[in-house]
């Protein structure tokens, strides 16, 4: 093989790897882009992922928000609770009747129903309630300071010989909407009261919220 002929071979086969050199770089190039296609995809889904958990996670925050809302507002609501009531007409005879004290003289936050004269917790907490009342001679009155149907306290006033007066407090711990109220007792049968001097009356004041 003369050198001519060599050099004619060698110069072909440069033209020949030359030609290849852009396809080799074009597919290089698609595979660099297919790996950046599936890495975005990838990175996209999770994202969408975090997004979802995201909207959870400010759904429970929004709920947690709104109880806490609402119990700001409860205790704000039983921060000033206080209510003193009197009873207008003297009572005689009768067992287990409500005693609705139909003259309020305080109302300190509305939870007292003059209506049906009962006090209506606003809120949980420790409430102070003052009973004072009085019945005539040879009479007494038995009241029963009444939470939801139950018994909670016990209230004596006058004897079988002279009429008296007496006065009790009771100091107990109401859940909101517990139901607060004062009825006559299976004894006695003598209420007396004087609207002069304002009894019998039933009060009530929250002393601390919880």
């Amino acid at each position: 093989m003369d050198r001519n002929h060599f050099c004619i071979i060698f110069i072909i086969t440069l033209i020949k790897l030359s030609s290849c050199a852009p396809e080799e770089d074009n597919r290089s190039k698609r595979i660099l882009l297919d790996d950046n296609y599936y890495t975005i995809i990838n990175e996209l889904h999770n994202l969408s992922k975090e997004v979802e958990i995201l909207k959870s996670d400010n759904i429970v925050l929004k709920s947690e928000n709104a109880v806490l809302s609402q119990q700001i507002h409860d205790l704000k609501a039983v921060k000033n609770v206080a209510f003193r009531a009197t009873l207008r007409t003297t009572i005689t005879g009768g067992k287990r009747q409500v005693i609705i004290f139909n003259r309020v003289d305080l109302n300190i936050g509305n939870a007292y129903n003059v209506i049906h004269g009962n006090f209506i917790a606003p809120g949980n907490g420790t409430y102070l309630f003052s009973l004072y009342a009085c019945s005539d001679s040879r009479h007494f009155i038995v009241l029963d300071l009444m939470r939801n149907s139950a018994i909670v306290g016990q209230f004596l006033s006058g004897d079988s010989d002279n009429s008296g007066c007496n006065s009790r407090t009771f100091i107990i711990e109401l859940k909101k909407g517990d139901d607060v109220y004062v009825s006559q007792g299976s004894y006695g049968d003598y209420l007396l009261a004087h609207n002069t001097y304002g009894y019998p009356h039933f009060s009530g004041v929250l002393l601390s919220a919880s």
